[in-house]
């Protein structure tokens, strides 16, 4: 083997890396290819932080942010309300854990920074991608902390002017928490599934919710602003009306087994409510008020059209309704019994494996 003349290699190889880096560093500035380091005295440094997991002490527990979560870290200069923004829109604030950060950098040494000398950290990952939508239950906090993740608390028992109410989880929307005075505590507005209000005070220790990272926090019903249960929200959870109950995000269209779309869908959180003479002044069949909880559920947003249902007839052989004159295409399907309605429902849920 011939060796290589040292005279020409290194130089050949430092001017290829510096053409790499050059050319590696326009494609990512659009892209935001590496992190953006910012110290307190103005200094900005780009490379990559050598941390796998950001640790933050935050007044419901520790939690721990895995790097390629991170978007942003803001370290304030009173070491006490440092802010993790995550890349799925999540915002934690207490107290980084770390010390010390390691920047590492393609033609400069590897750079050390305690962490009380930085001021911000843009992270940037171009290959690593985030759902749209975020599935999940919803807490924000009065210090402006806020992420998606699942409540422990199965129920939450209500103290008001009319005592003591027990309410489920499942049943419960939105928990919206005003603290009035430090003497006083909180109020707390609970809005069920089904729309119905209550107002008092949260008789519970603490709310225990889990993030999505699997941590879990504790923490006072005085702490909270906000939880949002069993709610779809884009990322970025601050952009959204968390409050609203008919939410576009969960309109739904399914495929079915050719490519086309099946009907447009809406679903619905579901709830609870009385059936039955509620008044005092119905007919026996009517009695007893019975309580009826109906699980969440998807309904269609517009009626079955003919297109629809005649899908349905070519690939069953079944008969297709006469339309008597009034148009077929995207007009509301007519001339078809309860029979056929039920056969239409069983093949919708085998061509697109939903129920």
């Amino acid at each position: 083997m011939k060796q290589i003349n040292n005279r020409w290699f290194g130089p050949f190889w430092t001017m290829a890396l510096i053409t790499w880096l050059l050319v590696s560093d326009a494609s990512h500035g659009a892209d935001g290819g590496f992190d953006v380091v910012t110290t307190k005295n103005g200094d900005i440094f780009n490379g990559t932080v050598a941390q796998p997991i950001f640790t933050m002490n935050t007044q419901g527990g520790e939690v721990r942010v895995p790097y390629v979560h991170m978007a942003r870290l803001v370290l304030s200069d009173d070491g006490e309300h440092h802010r993790i923004e995550t890349r799925g829109g999540d915002i934690f604030i207490g107290r980084l854990q770390e010390r010390q950060l390691k920047i590492l950098r393609v033609l400069d040494p590897t750079l050390p920074l305690e962490a009380s000398d930085v001021s911000e950290i843009s992270f940037s990952h171009p290959a690593a991608t985030v759902p749209e939508k975020l599935v999940g239950d919803i807490v924000r906090l009065q210090n402006g902390s806020r992420f998606v993740g699942r409540v422990v608390n199965a129920r939450f028992p209500l103290v008001n002017d009319e005592g003591n109410l027990q309410l489920a989880k499942d049943d419960i929307h939105i928990i919206d928490v005003s603290v009035q005075t430090h003497e006083e505590g909180h109020r707390v507005q609970i809005v069920e599934n089904g729309g119905q209000t209550h107002q008092g005070r949260l008789n519970i220790g603490e709310l225990v919710a889990l993030t999505d990272f699997g941590d879990e926090l504790s923490l006072s019903p005085d702490a909270l602003s906000l939880v949002a249960i069993g709610v779809v929200a884009p990322r970025g959870v601050s952009e959204v009306d968390l409050r609203q109950r008919i939410n576009p995000l969960n309109l739904v269209t399914d495929l079915l087994q050719d490519g086309a779309n099946g009907p447009r869908m809406l679903r619905l959180r579901g709830g609870r409510f009385l059936r039955g003479d509620i008044a005092g002044d119905g007919d026996d069949d009517e009695r007893p008020v019975q309580e009826l909880r109906i699980r969440p559920f998807a309904i269609g947003v517009h009626e079955i059209t003919f297109d629809d249902y005649e899908r349905f007839c070519t690939a069953t052989g079944a008969p297709c309704p006469d339309d008597q004159g009034w148009g077929r295409d995207d007009r509301p399907v007519i001339n078809v019994s309860w029979e056929e309605a039920t056969a239409y429902t069983v093949w919708l849920s085998k061509v697109t494996g939903e129920r």
